[in-house]
C-alpha cells in the first residue's frame, strides 16, 4: 500500500489499515478521490463495511485523531487503567510495554516508571513496595486525564526543548502546543558525564527521538545550559 499510495502526504498506511486526513470536507473530497483512483489502478478493493468516510474523528493504531490533535483511544487505555498490580517481574515488564506505547503522551515517563524497571533487573529480589505502587497508579492516572498531542505540520518549525537533569528529557513543541514527549533514565556511564556533556547527550537523544518529525524541517533547540 506505501507503493500504490507514494506521493500522497495526506494518507497514513499501516499493513492493511489506512487512514486520509484533510483540512475541510471540500480538501477531504479531492482526497479521497485520489486515493481510491490510485486504489483503482492498482487493481485492489476496500471492504465497505469497515469504511468510514468523512468522520471528524477516527481511530486508529491505538489513537484518536481529531480536529483538537492526537490522543489514546480509551477504549485501549481502559485495559491499561483496570490491570491488576504486578506479582512478578514478568507481569511488570508487561504492564511497562503496555504503557511504553503512550509514553510519548507522559511528561517525564522514565522518572515516573523508573520504580517499576527496577523490579525488572537481572536477580532483583521482587518486593513491591509504596514507592512502586505510586510509580504503577501514576501511570494509570496520566492516561485517564485525556492528554491530547497537537498534529504537527511539517511546514512550520518545530521547537526542541531539552533537559539532562538525572534523566534525558525532551519536549517537541509547534506553535506552542506539544507535539510529543520523550525521556529515558541514564544509564551508569552516562552518569561519570560532565554537565555540560550531559546535557549534549540530552540534546543528541531528543534530536534521535524525533528525527521522523525534524528530517528535512527547520527547528530551534532549547537548552538552559548556556556554554552549549
Amino acid at each position: 500500500m506505501d507503493v500504490v499510495l507514494e506521493g500522497t502526504d495526506f494518507a497514513m498506511v499501516y499493513m492493511d489499515d489506512m487512514l486520509v486526513f484533510s483540512k475541510d470536507e471540500r480538501e477531504h473530497a479531492d482526497h479521497l478521490a485520489i486515493v481510491l483512483q490510485k486504489i483503482s489502478a492498482a487493481g485492489l478493493t476496500l471492504l465497505g463495511r469497515k469504511c468510514r468516510i468523512g468522520v471528524s474523528e477516527v481511530s486508529f493504531l491505538g489513537h484518536v485523531f481529531s480536529s483538537k490533535g492526537m490522543q489514546p483511544d480509551p477504549y485501549k487505555v481502559r485495559s491499561m487503567v483496570h490491570w491488576p498490580q504486578p506479582t512478578t517481574a514478568n507481569e511488570v515488564r508487561r504492564f511497562i510495554r503496555l504503557a511504553s506505547y503512550y509514553r510519548k503522551f507522559i511528561d517525564h515517563f522514565a522518572d515516573i516508571a523508573k520504580p517499576l524497571h527496577n523490579l525488572t533487573g537481572k536477580d532483583v529480589l521482587f518486593e513491591w513496595n509504596d514507592e512502586c505502587q505510586e510509580s504503577f497508579m501514576t501511570l494509570k492516572q496520566a492516561l485517564t486525564w485525556e492528554p491530547i498531542l497537537a498534529l504537527p505540520d511539517c511546514a512550520m518549525p518545530f521547537d526542541l526543548f531539552t533537559d539532562a537533569s538525572q534523566y534525558g528529557l525532551a519536549v517537541l513543541e509547534q506553535g506552542n502546543h506539544v507535539i510529543a514527549y520523550a525521556s529515558r533514565l541514564l544509564r551508569s556511564p552516562d552518569r561519570n558525564y560532565s554537565v555540560i556533556e550531559m546535557e549534549c547527550l540530552a540534546i543528541i537523544f531528543a534530536v534521535k527521538q524525533f528525527r521522523h518529525y525534524l528530517l528535512g524541517t527547520h527547528f530551534t533547540i532549547h537548552t538552559d545550559h548556556r556554554p552549549l
